[in-house]
């Protein structure tokens, strides 16, 4: 799981939403994978149960944060031209999403080439991925702990996590 947590640190900055995408639905069953065995193993080892809750914590909207960050800190910087390029990254993401309502006959009709476009998207992300700290800066460097988490909490304070594991063989 470690090593899993250190790919995510080490590849995602560069990647762009799709690659991430892409990645996190191969990475995130790998994780499933572990939240059922940390259940089971759980019976014996309570231990366990805590490594669970911190990948959980370490990975919880992964896709969602590391985004938001980024625009965060691109727009917050002073750096013109990386904030004009972002700002022209999502104009080009906002006329792909429109052009994807569209039937592949119309498209046609109209001599337009999606595929292109989304590989002009994807260079332009990968782009500012590679001039911008804060894509490194999106995703989260350190596991936090339940400790940590637990040292925030007041006495009469709780924490939920619900963490959907999917379909579970019920043997042993």
């Amino acid at each position: 799981m470690e090593k899993s947590l250190d790919f995510i640190n080490r590849y995602f900055p560069p990647m762009s939403e799709a690659e991430k995408t892409k990645y996190w639905d191969l990475l995130s069953q790998r994780f499933l994978r572990f939240y059922n065995f940390a259940l089971d193993a759980g019976k014996t080892d309570k231990n366990i149960l805590l490594d669970l809750y911190e990948y959980r914590i370490a990975t919880k909207g992964i896709l969602l944060n590391s985004t938001r960050k980024m625009k965060q800190s691109i727009l917050e910087k002073g750096d013109d031209q990386l904030r004009n390029d972002y700002l022209a990254w999502i104009d080009q993401k906002e006329e792909l999403t429109n052009l994807y309502e569209y039937s592949r006959a119309e498209l046609k009709e109209q001599n337009i080439d999606v595929d292109s476009l989304e590989q002009v998207v994807n260079a332009l992300e990968k782009k500012l991925s590679e001039q911008s700290q804060a894509f490194s800066d999106a995703i989260i460097k350190t596991k936090i702990s339940f400790n940590q988490v637990n040292h925030l909490l007041k006495d009469n304070e709780a924490i939920l996590e619900i963490i959907s594991t999917g379909p579970r063989s019920n043997q042993q």
